[in-house]
């Protein structure tokens, strides 16, 4: 109702929270400890350390007294060549697996946010006949008014903070895989639930909303998850390539959500194609290595250590007799444990 000049109101309200959030960053937000080194801010650097120390539940004077010197022991790291490692042998299956999971995660969470618009809104064509984007009501003519349901587009919207909730709660106490992996099933099975609910029609509006908010909220966690464990699994002089390769993958998925979660689509069908992408995206993320107190970068490495070290252990039993086995078993324990 405000004239030409609601939309402006309408982009004014959506840079609001990012106008909060930049001051509460500049506010808020510690500096990162390497940076001040790098800028021979030494003291700022060893305070911060502390309060982080402290925000973990240490004792951040004891780690870090009056009088200790940081240095900065490790030299930067180029991105040159990041390209090539990312395809080398080692990196590989790795790459293709990330890729392959941000634009299944990409594509879930955009067309949580859609397929609720669909299932919340309604046409009145100028005859004054009524039907639903969902059914296919947008049929391209001239003359045709939109109607939404806002407030339940606003309350399955509202779900991205408790999802980004529980993902913080979850992610270090069951791991990154295990959490990425039980969010996308979940979330997959609401929108699957969601689809066939208002197809039969028999579902009441807050039974819809219900499970749109908790489809976006899964979502919302899986996706929160992908972003940190990525920065995990990649060594530094691949992180800021290999994540930039899947986050552009990603995006695809989310280009091609649209013309999947669509008018003249049957809500059942979307349902049925999300969560196959559910499923199989979170069987992707469950043959990636858990990170969750691992060194960063450093899984990959360790992974191929292992399984190096049960080679040698198979070669060694295979090679002796039975009677020796197990004292070769044994004696090969230490190494990878």
């Amino acid at each position: 109702n405000g004239g030409d000049n609601s939309w402006r109101w309408f982009v004014v309200c959506c840079a609001i929270p990012c106008i909060i959030s930049t001051i509460i960053g500049i506010a808020f937000v510690p500096e990162s400890p390497r940076w001040l080194l790098t800028q021979g801010r030494q003291a700022e650097a060893v305070a911060n350390l502390r309060h982080a120390a402290n925000m973990n539940g240490k004792d951040g004077m004891a780690l870090f007294p009056d009088g200790v010197k940081i240095t900065q022991s490790e030299t930067e790291v180029s991105d040159d060549g990041a390209c090539t490692k990312l395809l080398s042998p080692k990196w590989f299956k790795t790459t293709i697996r990330l890729c392959v999971v941000f634009f299944g995660v990409f594509f879930l969470y955009y067309g949580s946010i859609l397929l609720p618009t669909l299932l919340f809104s309604t046409i009145e064509h100028s005859g004054g006949d009524r039907d639903t984007l969902a059914n296919g009501g947008d049929d391209g003519g001239a003359e045709r008014s939109y109607d939404f349901d806002y407030d339940a587009i606003f309350v399955s919207g509202s779900s991205e903070v408790l999802g980004l909730t529980v993902s913080l709660l979850t992610i270090d106490r069951f791991g990154r895989i295990r959490t990425q992996v039980v969010m996308l099933l979940v979330g997959g099975t609401a929108i699957l639930i969601l689809g066939f609910l208002y197809e039969s029609g028999n579902a009441s509006r807050s039974v819809l909303i219900g499970f749109a908010f908790l489809s976006r909220m899964f979502m919302m966690a899986g996706n929160c998850t992908a972003c940190v464990f990525i920065a995990e699994i990649l060594t530094t002089e691949i992180r800021s390539t290999g994540h930039s390769i899947a986050n552009s993958v990603g995006r695809l998925g989310a280009f091609f959500s649209p013309y999947i979660i669509t008018p003249g689509i049957d809500p059942s069908r979307i349902g049925i194609i999300m969560f196959v992408v559910s499923a199989v995206t979170a069987y992707i993320v469950g043959g990636l290595p858990e990170t969750s107190g691992k060194a960063l970068g450093g899984v990959i490495g360790e992974t191929t250590a292992t399984n190096q070290t049960h080679t040698e252990m198979e070669d060694a039993s295979a090679s002796n007799g039975d009677g020796n086995k197990q004292a070769e078993r044994t004696s090969l324990l230490p190494a990878f444990t």
